[in-house]
């Protein structure tokens, strides 16, 4: 390899501190609620296989379920998330510019760069860390409404996902934290540091067209770079990419949810629900299940300062 771990360790550890590091506790923070779920979903059944729990069954989208079953303060999470949008916004364009700019000559300075990068825009990971903290603080499976399949897909999901094992993140190791952060900034895929794959793919490339007797693989450096670089700035644009477009989803599941009650807040829907009601001409076995009709009936604590229960 032409970076070794010691090597590589020196590049990378300018990046665990300030807001690169910040951007791996989010990440942090979004796989720790992620394996919980995972961990509330499943179980092992009574002989040794993994089953489905109820709780599995009843969360199949985790956005949905938690804007719908879960979320006490509907209104805030959409004011939060909303405001929270323009700041992922302009790190999802940023990162894209950056990726169509740069074009590092050495791993170091594509280290460097990645760092300029989350220093420079400190303000918008503030924004980002701050809303997580937040949904965290809510409940601990709340962050896993930022990283669902319904946005990520099995492959991104699969790419930046690791199990998360301590309780909090003050009682974590910081190993895992500075994993998370190379996961984050596009330099580590699950196990494997991204330099290590593209070696990998290359050497592989070259070990294809070679004869049986020709001389030992040698990658050339100057190549190694360039697809690195690539691969990297383009999993960190990915990474706020789809962390707006979960933003979004979100957004959007809430707006179907005001759809839905919306016609409960209205005396006029109230007046002509009772009207009907009390009809005499109406059918005796005819019946409003609102909980059928309603997905927020199966919810608590959603209806404060309603006066009709």
């Amino acid at each position: 390899m032409m970076y070794n771990e010691e090597e590589r360790g020196i590049n990378h550890d300018k990046l665990f501190s300030g807001s690169s590091l910040k951007i791996g506790k989010i990440h942090w923070y979004i796989l720790k609620a992620d394996s919980e779920m995972e961990r509330k979903r499943y179980a092992e059944g009574e002989c040794g296989e993994i089953v489905q729990t109820d709780f599995g069954k009843e969360v199949r989208d985790e956005i949905l379920w938690w804007v719908f079953k879960k979320e006490a303060q509907v209104e805030e999470l959409w004011n939060r998330t909303n405001n929270t949008l323009s700041s992922v916004q302009k790190l999802k364009e940023d990162s894209f510019s950056l990726k169509k700019s740069c074009y590092p000559e050495s791993y170091e300075e594509l280290i460097s760069k990645i760092k300029e990068f989350t220093e420079s825009h400190s303000k918008e990971v503030d924004a980002l860390y701050d809303y997580v903290v937040w949904l965290n603080k809510k409940d601990i499976l709340a962050p896993s409404i930022l990283f669902t399949y319904r946005v990520w897909g099995s492959t991104r999901l699969g790419d930046r996902t690791i199990k998360i094992t301590a309780t909090t993140i003050d009682d974590e190791n910081p190993e895992i934290i500075n994993i998370t952060t190379e996961i984050a900034l596009g330099l580590r895929e699950g196990s494997k540091y991204t330099l290590d794959s593209v070696y990998t793919d290359i050497s592989e490339e070259i070990y294809c067209s070679f004869e049986p007797e020709e001389c030992p693989i040698s990658v050339p450096k100057k190549e190694l770079i360039f697809h690195t670089s690539r691969e990297a700035l383009d999993e960190l644009a990915t990474y706020f990419e789809f962390l707006r477009n979960s933003l979004r989803n979100i957004l959007l599941d809430i707006e179907k949810y005001r759809i839905q009650t919306e016609p409960l807040t209205k005396e006029s829907f109230w007046r002509s629900f009772i009207t009907k009601a009390m009809d005499d001409r109406r059918i005796e076995v005819q019946l409003w299940d609102f909980k059928e009709t309603f997905e927020m009936w199966h919810l608590k604590h959603k209806w404060k300062g309603s006066t009709h229960g």
